[in-house]
Order: structure tokens, then sequence, then C-alpha cells
């Protein structure tokens, strides 16, 4: 195939970016700075991707996606601060988390005493729970990434994952435990339990380690005022929403950097992968020494349909999607009878609602709301209801509503639909072996195309700070 440049005469470029979510202008941003001629692609008319702050009339500020990160985010903190645009912790009340329970919203254990009296679960649990410093490893040997409903199960007993990582999971990845790794989706717990034998032995070997004998501080020439210290934990965001940070990174782009409305339609390796010829939905070319791809693992593997086997693009084109839907409600505050005094509630399966969960957007910050009135921001469907975003904005507010009137004590007729955001492909969902199948996928693109790279949510991280890591 020849690569030509039709129209706006487009020339070679150093550094070309497909895609304009958080991931791809990450990319585009440390390519600018590193000094490459960069230019980014975004099918859309905007960039962003499903970070989009909406402004409602009367006052209302909105999130189609994401409204919060962790202080601990340190690779999308250094983002911020290289852009300028400074988070803002949220108030402090939005720590605290619930769990719908029986009709009921339980706040989640904070402590060991609140999880010993917790009424999220049994006397049998709770015992079962006890002793888990007790019970035989996962055999990581024969499976090392069984499902997380089987390793929770096993670890921590069926009611720990019925009642708190369940809800957890479907919040988070709109998932199902049965369906997701605990290898690829919560590395860290399989590693505590097959290092330590133990989520509790290894929890405190892990505080004993950071705690050093005297006798070896004394010895110590680290000078302690210039030593960094690891943030505190707090949730951060933006007053004027998360879109702030997007913004500030493609305003950070040298002009002319970016191509809205532009498809790639294939990309073409030309003169042995020395560089790549993008041809554009709209016909025009460009041609680029370096890729980074930051769109989704299905339209990743259509992309590079002319550069890989079809067998080892196979891992992208098989992970599935969950399907999300936003649905942003109104509510006057004096309606509740439960307080907002916190940062949600999540919602296990055996509730029997499409209804994932629900941020009180009003609580994270005071301006997302009029006075006197709150915003909750719910989030339905995933991989157990992937039918209910096909119903119009009516029919999917009459579906949550009575769930949210229980929860919240309040009268159905308090609730009023501002808005609704759909996503059909919203978070890519782990499956078990996942976090294998994309280390074989990056070392066959990296011996065949190392000028290829690939960014984005479904390979190691649907947590922001993973889709920023350089």
């Amino acid at each position: 195939m020849i690569c030509g440049f039709k129209q706006q005469g487009l020339d070679w470029v150093d550094h070309l970016v497909i895609g304009g979510g958080l991931s791809g202008l990450a990319a585009a941003y440390r390519a600018s700075q590193a000094g490459q001629h960069v230019r980014l692609i975004e099918a859309s008319e905007r960039v962003g991707g499903c970070i989009q702050t909406l402004a409602h009339e009367g006052g209302w500020l909105l999130e189609a996606g994401p409204h919060t990160f962790p202080s601990t985010a340190l690779a999308l903190n250094a983002l911020c601060q290289a852009v300028g645009c400074l988070p803002q912790p949220t108030q402090a009340a939005a720590h605290k988390r619930y769990v719908a329970h029986k009709g009921k919203l339980v706040a989640v254990p904070g402590s060991l005493w609140q999880g010993l009296t917790t009424p999220l679960l049994s006397v049998k649990a709770k015992a079962y729970l006890l002793a888990e410093p007790f019970r035989a490893r996962f055999d990581a040997r024969q499976n090392p990434d069984p499902a997380i409903s089987e390793w929770v199960a096993h670890r921590l007993g069926p009611e720990v994952l019925a009642r708190f990582v369940a809800p957890f999971l479907s919040g988070v990845y709109a998932g199902d435990p049965a369906q997701l790794g605990i290898g690829s989706v919560l590395p860290g717990l399989l590693e505590l339990e097959q290092t330590h034998g133990s989520l509790v032995r290894g929890m405190i070997n892990r505080q004993l380690e950071k705690i050093a004998p005297k006798s070896a501080q004394k010895t110590l020439k680290t000078d302690v005022k210039t030593a960094q210290k690891k943030p505190k934990y707090a949730l951060l965001g933006f007053a004027n929403g998360m879109q702030t940070l997007t913004d500030a990174l493609a305003n950070a782009l040298p002009a002319k950097t970016m191509m809205l409305g532009q498809g790639a339609a294939i990309i073409t390796p030309v003169a042995q992968n020395e560089s790549y010829c993008v041809q554009l939905e709209s016909g025009e070319s460009i041609r680029a020494r370096q890729l980074t791809l930051a769109v989704p693992a299905f339209e990743t593997a259509r992309l590079l349909a002319q550069c890989m086997p079809t067998e080892a693009l196979e891992p992208l084109s098989s992970i599935p999607y969950a399907a999300v839907g936003v649905v942003h409600v109104r509510v006057p505050v004096a309606a509740l009878q439960h307080a907002l005094d916190g940062f949600g509630f999540l919602v296990p399966k055996s509730e029997n609602t499409p209804l994932l969960g629900c941020i009180w957007a009003s609580a994270l910050y005071p301006n997302r709301a009029p006075q006197g009135q709150a915003l909750l921001s719910c989030f339905v469907g995933g991989v157990n209801h992937p039918e209910v975003n096909s119903n119009t904005d009516a029919a999917l507010m009459a579906l949550i509503l009575p769930a949210l009137a229980q929860y919240l004590k309040a009268p159905e007729t308090a609730f009023e639909c501002l808005r609704v955001v759909r996503w059909s492909r919203a978070i890519p969902q782990y499956s078990p072996g996942h976090r294998h199948r994309v280390q074989q996928l990056n070392q066959a693109l990296v011996a065949a195309h190392p000028n290829i790279a690939l960014v984005g949510n479904y390979l190691h991280g649907i947590a922001l700070n993973a889709c920023v890591q350089a």
C-alpha cells in the first residue's frame, strides 16, 4: 500500500498517538515534552474519553465517568502537577462507604472492632474470617490466576465474597467475581497469600518490615528533612470536575497537535517496520516513526490486523467489555431520612436490582448541586444486567427508583432524573489469565514492532493511575 498525503499536506511525524482519552493525552504530552513532533488523532469531536464533566442548567455539575482518584496515585498526581492542575481533596465525610444489605444501608467496617460487630456478616462468617491465618494457601501451581469468587470463598468465606468483594467488583468493574481473575484484578492480595501463606500474616510482616531496630536507625545517614514521604491517603478530584485534567493536558500540547473527528482506518508497516502509514477514515494518511495506540482493545486488534498474525491479536479481540449507564438524579436534601454522610453505597447482587452503586456526588464537593439539593450518580447495568441500558431514560429511572427510595428513606416522588449517560463498552473485564495473555501479547509486539506501544485501561489496570504510567 502506498502512503499518500492529501488535502492538508500532512508530513512525517515522529510520534502518532491514536486515541484522545486520558491515556492518549498523557502519551502525547510526554512525547512532546521529549521534543518529538507529535500528532494525536481522535475519532470523536472531543478528547477525554470517558472523563467528561457536564454542566446542567440550574447549577448542576455532572460527571459522566470517574469522580475521584486517590492521593496514592503517584503517576497521575505527577501528571497533574506537570500541567498545572492541582487536585483538591473531597470533603472529609466522603471517606465513609456503605453497602446495601436487606434493604438498608450498612457502613463498611473501618476497624477490627467494627468488623467483628458488623451486621453484614454472620457469627459463622466472622469465625471463618478469624481463622484465615491458619488456612492453607491456594495452590497457584495448579491455577496461577483463579477466579476471584473461587479464591475469596476459600480464603475469606462466601459471605465476605457476597457482601464485600462482589459489590466492590460490580461497582468498580461492573463485573462478576466468577468471571474475573484474582491475579489480574487484585494481584496484591494473591501475592500476600503466596508469599506469607496468609493475608493477615502478610500484612503484619509488612508492617514489621517498616519498623527498623533502634540500633539500625542510629546508623542511618538519610537526611530526614529531604527524604520523600509517601502521601497520606485522601480522595482527590477537581472543583470543576475531572475534565479539568484532560482539558489541561490538551492545552499543554503544541498547537495543531490534535486532529478531532479523525478515526484511523488501518495501519500498514513501511520499510521493514521502520515507519508506519496510518490511513484515516477520511482517506488522508499520516506516516510516523513511532505509534502509540490508545484505543480500546477491540479497536487495537482491528488496527493491527496488517501488522500481527490473527492468533497473536486474539488476547485483544477476546477481551469482553461491560456496558454501564450513569443515571444522574436530583433530590431535595430535606426529603432524605438517610444522611449523605459518605462517598455513597454499593449494591450486592442479592438485592435484586440493576443498580450497581451510587455516588453521592454533592457530598464530594459543594458546587455539584444547588443549595438544598443533592446530586446522586447512579450506576446501572454491568455484566449481570447488560439489557438495562437498552431502556429509555424514563424506564431506566423507574427500574432504580424503588431501590433509591428504600435505601435513602425518601418518597419515590422526591427523585428526579437529570440526565442519563450510556457507555456501551465501558469497562474491560480481566478474566482469569488476563495478565499472562497481556504479557505474551507485549512480548510478541515488542519483538515484531518495537516502535508500537499500547496504552489503555485494558492492559494493566482500569484505575486512572495505571492508564497514565509511562
